[in-house]
């Protein structure tokens, strides 16, 4: 259904290469192993990434806006256990949002990604976030990469509240 209604792309030959979403998601976004990575321009997890070059930069470099966004920051892609980006990125970048999000929105049962931004689902703030990028974007070039993790990372089978 996804390749032939949507026109979506099957990675052939993506596989996972370590135990978290890091190390499988650094080849993607800069076509280097977690280890290249650490000998060229992220010596160790005290530094930020403002040095790397990711597909984003290509983009950009290229004239399409950009944006990055995931739903659960404080444990997302380039920040859990690490310390993210100093810079801003991409031109749209969610982080600040989630950050004030998660410190200050109520939400109601802890686990490691907050299922709600008070009445919302964590995953719907991104997929709204995704859609509003696309429709401003409609007429433009534009490049996204966007990490949903919240209904994912802790129980099988929450995924399902995600589908609406």
């Amino acid at each position: 259904f996804l390749e032939k209604n949507l026109s979506a792309v099957e990675m052939l030959g993506y596989n996972k290469v370590g135990d978290n979403t890091f190390p499988n998601l650094v080849p993607v976004l800069t076509g280097l192993s977690e280890k290249e990575l650490t000998k060229s321009c992220w010596p160790n997890s005290t530094n930020v990434f403002d040095s790397c070059r990711f597909v984003w930069d290509n983009f950009s470099d290229a004239g399409y806006k950009t944006a990055f966004g995931e739903d659960a920051s404080w444990m997302g892609v380039f920040n859990y256990l690490k310390k993210g980006f100093r810079k801003q990125p991409t031109d749209y970048y969610l982080k600040v949002f989630n950050n004030i999000s998660e410190t200050y929105i109520g939400f109601k049962k802890r686990l490691n990604a907050n299922l709600c931004v008070g009445p919302r689902k964590t995953i719907q703030v991104l997929l709204n976030y995704v859609y509003k990028f696309a429709k401003t974007m409609k007429n433009s070039l534009s490049f996204g990469f966007f990490w949903g993790s919240s209904l994912t990372h802790d129980y099988l089978n929450l995924p399902k509240y995600g589908d609406e």
